[in-house]
């Protein structure tokens, strides 16, 4: 089929195709205390992350991947040590192989995400994804430095944070001047560790980790399926996106407001409330039967087909006798829940939020599940 005059689709890694979140396990998996003590640091440093992305003008969402880094190297991490783990783990969604292979033959796919570009080369291996099309966060680990008293230095701060409570807001909190003092006061001392010269700002090695590596997170994403849409000569308008959590809001945004298709999978807040619909999967093949009905006949057809989504509904679609062959196998009696993702004032959209909340943690675990 010629790819020229059709759709392309542009997908999130980790939450849409596989169950990994490789920087929280590396952090698990590295932590020289163990991996409870590794889950607890990287959740306070996600969450942190989190709050810079809310309050910070241009802060690119998911800097997590770079704020860790000088632990790594505190914990002899290494370029090798990150692309074992990462082949030797891989978690994939049911479906994501297949569904990755069939809609390459009908369009350009490409893959947008925030991961470690050593954590990403086996993937875009499995899933047959070409080196051009795979946008990632460039980082070699080998190439920054530290000397032996910045790795103690290192070490003193990585115990001062495991001492720290993890930061917390209310809702709608926009500005530090919204968090309770005992939140006020974490929100400074992390700034001071990550972003004063008194701490981490003082090492050059941090300061080139900072300036030089690019995170392929929040407007990192947006700018990705720009390019993207540069080498297929694509509008916006014939984009799908795909993701699950805050690092893909701009990019989900982007698309919808642009006239593509925004598609929230087993996503948290962030990313349902920029979707045009959300979707509650356990395995990728709904997706394949969605960007197939948006190549068919536009946003229409998907509004009317999500409005009334049933197996009545798919099989009057006029889909490829073998993907809905395929559906019918997988989902016998019920599709799984997918729905359209109602105005941000209308309070539904809390309701549809719980639901793809809870169905994230069941699918991905509780404690990756509850991260940003």
């Amino acid at each position: 089929m010629n790819k020229k005059n059709s759709i392309q689709w542009n997908t999130d890694w980790e939450g849409v195709h596989g169950f990994n979140d490789m920087a929280f396990e590396l952090t698990r998996e590295f932590h020289p205390k163990g991996r409870t003590a590794g889950e607890e640091f990287f959740a306070k440093i996600s969450k942190v992350d989190d709050w810079w992305s809310i309050t910070r003008d241009g802060y690119r969402a998911g800097t997590t991947l770079v704020l860790i880094l000088p632990f790594f190297k505190a914990w002899e991490v290494s370029d090798a040590k990150m692309k074992e783990y990462a082949t030797g783990h891989l978690r994939l969604m049911p479906g994501a192989q297949d569904t990755l292979k069939n809609l390459q033959r009908k369009m350009s796919v490409f893959v947008i995400s925030t991961t470690y570009s050593g954590c990403m080369s086996p993937v875009a291996e499995l899933a047959g994804i070409p080196e051009e099309n795979l946008y990632c966060t460039q980082v070699q680990l080998d190439n920054y430095q530290f000397s032996p008293s910045e790795i103690q230095r290192i070490g003193q701060l990585a115990e001062e944070i495991a001492d720290i409570p993890i930061l917390d807001w209310p809702a709608g909190a926009s500005k530090d001047e919204d968090l309770s003092q005992e939140m006020q006061e974490i929100a400074k001392r992390l700034h001071e560790i990550f972003w004063s010269e008194t701490a981490l700002m003082g090492m050059e090695s941090y300061r080139q980790m900072i300036s030089g590596i690019k995170v392929t997170g929040g407007p990192g994403k947006a700018e990705a399926v720009k390019n993207s849409c540069q080498k297929t000569g694509n509008e916006l308008s014939r984009v799908v996106y795909t993701g699950d959590s805050i690092t893909d809001f701009e990019a989900l945004t982007l698309v919808r407001e642009n006239g593509g298709l925004a598609i929230s999978v087993n996503g948290n807040s962030y990313a349902v409330r920029a979707a045009d619909i959300a979707c509650m999967l356990d395995n990728t093949i709904v997706l394949e039967v969605l960007i197939s009905t948006f190549a068919k006949g536009g946003k229409e057809l998907i509004q009317k087909t999500v409005a009334n989504w049933n197996w009545d509904t798919v099989e009057n679609l006029d889909l490829e006798e073998d993907l809905i062959s395929r559906l019918r196998q997988i989902f016998p009696e019920k599709l799984p829940s997918v729905k359209i993702v109602p105005g941000a004032t209308k309070s539904p959209i809390e309701s549809l939020i719980e639901e793809s909340e809870a169905f994230r943690k069941y699918i991905r675990g509780e404690v990756i599940g509850k991260l940003g």
